[in-house]
């Protein structure tokens, strides 16, 4: 069993910062998107758009819906490209019935979105945490790239 010694410290100073959002470095980084949606029942949005169609980008969400019922949480893994949408799975939900993860393909083939629909019964505002890897282009309306 561990015992607690109470002692005094230094000075801590630190001249460079970084994210411990920031899960790799150079090319295999993990750039982060952030954002906030008001989506009601019954409507899909265009999440996040992978500009790069051959290449995959892949990565997870977290999100928390604040819905009329109450306020949920939720996590999904994704793997994207023209190929479709694969991988998907809710890591943790705990939001009720009725959100789903979708793909969408523009009629150029490089271009791919991912769509998330609210089928709750329920309008709400939910809150995105994207953090995607093998990122060479995106676009979205909603979220901002904040890494």
């Amino acid at each position: 069993m561990a015992n607690l010694v109470a002692t005094t410290s230094g000075t801590l100073s630190a001249t460079t910062l970084s994210s411990p959002k920031m899960l790799c470095g150079g090319s295999n980084a993990f750039i982060e998107y952030v954002g906030s949606i008001s989506i009601n029942n019954g409507v899909t949005i265009d999440l996040l758009r992978n500009d790069s169609g051959y290449g995959k980008m892949i990565g997870f969400c977290n999100y928390t819906a604040e819905l009329s019922g109450g306020r949920y949480s939720g996590i999904f893994t994704f793997s994207i490209s023209r190929y479709g949408l694969e991988g998907t799975s809710s890591i943790l939900n705990n939001t009720p019935n009725g959100l789903s993860v979708s793909y969408r393909q523009e009629s150029d083939p490089q271009l791919n979105w991912i769509q998330f629909t609210n089928n709750t019964g329920q309008n709400g505002t939910f809150y995105f945490n994207i953090r995607a890897g093998a990122t060479v282009g995106y676009t979205s309306s909603y979220l901002t790239r904040v890494k």
